[in-house]
Order: C-alpha cells, then structure tokens, then sequence
C-alpha cells in the first residue's frame, strides 16, 4: 500500500497558489466552462467557507446554498500514480477505452450496476453490492487507516 507522497497548503502569498490561480484564470479565458472544483480551491485559499456565498466564476452553474467550500479544499494532495493504479478498481474496467465517452460509458455502467442493485435491494451491504456487480478483479482494496492520535500519546504506566 503506501504512496502517499505530501501534500501543501495553498496560501494567497505562496507561490504555489499563485501559479494555480493564475492558471485557473487562464483556463476560464479560454474556455466557456468554468470547473466547480478548480474555483472552489481558489476560493477556499482566498478564505471563502460555508455556502453562503458562490465564487463570481460559477455563480451562473451554482445556486446559493448549494456550494459548501471547505477549507481543507486549499490543500494539495500529492499521491505515487502507480499506486493509485494498482489499487483501482475502476481502472481496469475502464482501461480499453480509446476515447473519453468510451471511457464514459464504461465507468456509468459500474455506478449504474451499483445504484440498480441497491435500489432493487437484491443485497445488503457494499461489500455484497460490490461482490454481485463489480467482478473480483475490480474489487476495492484494503482501505489505509491513518493513524489515531492516541497512537501517539505517552503511555503512563
């Protein structure tokens, strides 16, 4: 298991937001949609939390109300892709596809397979849901437990 690899905190003065800002900016120039995600990491740096507000960029494909921005959204996670890889379940159902609707298609059947099995409540369990819809070599792996913090208190004796 493992790969995780850092992650930062993009803070207004850093550079690193900096870079990410300005290319986000960029890429709503460019482009008629703007991401819900990539905005709410900018706003989140910048100090926007709750859902009270809507960043100017998406108010046009977000209600108020309907956006809650975290501030653990200003932080960047960095992980090892090939572990990522190996522990996917969706990506070897996925890895044929030559195009991204192809792709599309592929990864919807799995959501879908899920949502009709637990509607029709043929099983009782996500363990069991995944069994009967996603075959063996797509199962979930064994999920990394981080660490407690009475892991790390001094025991007094």
């Amino acid at each position: 298991m493992g790969g995780f690899r850092g992650c930062i905190s993009l803070e207004p003065s850093n550079i690193c937001y900096q870079n990410y800002k300005q290319l986000i900016e960029f890429m709503d120039q460019q482009q008629e949609f703007h991401s819900v995600i990539a905005t709410s990491i900018v706003a989140a740096a910048e100090g926007w939390f709750g859902n009270s507000n809507v960043p100017t960029p998406v108010k046009s494909r977000v209600r108020s109300g309907r956006l809650y921005i975290w501030p653990l959204m200003a932080q960047m996670w960095a992980f090892d892709i090939d572990t990522i890889v190996n522990r996917s379940f969706i990506i070897p159902a996925i890895r044929k596809a030559e195009t991204v609707p192809e792709m599309t298609l592929l990864f919807n059947d799995i959501i879908r397979g899920k949502r009709q099995a637990e509607k029709r409540k043929i099983v009782s369990s996500p363990e069991t849901i995944e069994a009967d819809i996603i075959p063996q070599e797509f199962s979930r792996r064994p999920i990394e437990n981080l660490p407690k913090h009475e892991d790390f208190s001094i025991r007094r004796k």
